[in-house]
């Protein structure tokens, strides 16, 4: 078990398949339409509300696959090794008598000719190698949006897009609008991040820091960000985001090849 209460949460949704492996590892880059369905769609509650679940997670899974197909949702190729079984009658084993039956006359010694029962066990005679499709956070997240979907408890915390499992907002509450655009924000740089061909962005570990970031967003959203000055910006938005940076080095350099006219627009101003 890992020290991260939120994936510790998520391993106790029903009908999450995980390898030993994978569930000490905790968070992962990319999980199976069939793990994403549960962990959008938890099954759980009243009888209704289980059976509600579970035609919502057949329901995203069939229109996840269609997507992958249809080249609408991206998703990577993996296999994995499962072992091929078949069905045998073995004999059964006696259950334990008293040390003081056997004798005659007993239910021993009454049931002495009879067979022996059988059972039946799965015998291991081969291996196959089966294909399956992950999904990645960034291409599983710009696809909710497009579906409009509202990404669960589980899924934010695998996302890392809002704070939710940690600061639950009242129910009817709307996000402020700011907040919405910093979110927003965000998407932008991570799109940009990976079209460059880098890893994607884990929202745990933000690439450099607070600051570097402030400065990006008072470029490319002056009208919002460009009055805020760097605490209140790291209080009001990456903080209140769940936002957690990595302190990286060179992520200001990186900004400016990512957007070239917010970094021109900055050095004409200092000019």
């Amino acid at each position: 078990m890992t020290d991260d209460f939120s994936w510790n949460s998520a391993l106790c949704v029903a009908g999450i398949h995980l390898t030993t492996e994978e569930r000490a590892a905790g968070w992962p880059d990319a999980f199976t339409p069939e793990n994403l369905a549960c962990l959008q769609y938890p099954w759980g509650g009243s009888g209704l509300e289980k059976k509600t679940a579970a035609g919502n997670q057949r329901l995203l899974i069939a229109t996840m696959l269609k997507a992958i197909q249809n080249g609408g949702l991206p998703a990577i190729g993996r296999t994995r090794t499962e072992d091929i079984t078949e069905p045998r009658q073995v004999p059964d084993f006696f259950p334990p008598g008293s040390p003081y039956s056997g004798g005659l006359g007993s239910s021993d010694w009454q049931n002495r000719d009879r067979p022996r029962p059988m059972r039946t066990v799965k015998i291991k005679v081969g291996e196959r190698t089966v294909p399956f499709f992950v999904i990645e956070r960034s291409a599983f997240r710009d696809w909710l949006t497009k579906q409009g979907l509202e990404p669960s408890e589980h899924t934010r915390a695998w996302l890392g897009t809002t704070p939710a499992a940690h600061h639950p907002a009242a129910r009817g509450a709307k996000r402020p609008k700011k907040m919405d655009v910093f979110l927003a924000l965000l998407e932008q740089v991570e799109s940009a991040w990976v079209k460059s061909g880098r890893n994607n962005i884990d929202r745990r570990q933000w690439p450099g820091t607070s600051k570097e970031l402030h400065i990006l967003a008072g470029r490319l959203v002056p009208e919002v960000f460009g009055n805020d000055n760097a605490q209140s910006f790291y209080r009001n938005y990456p903080k209140e985001a769940g936002l957690a940076f990595g302190g990286e080095k060179g992520t200001r350099a990186v900004y400016a090849e990512l957007f070239p006219p917010a970094a021109e627009a900055d050095q004409h101003k200092a000019a």
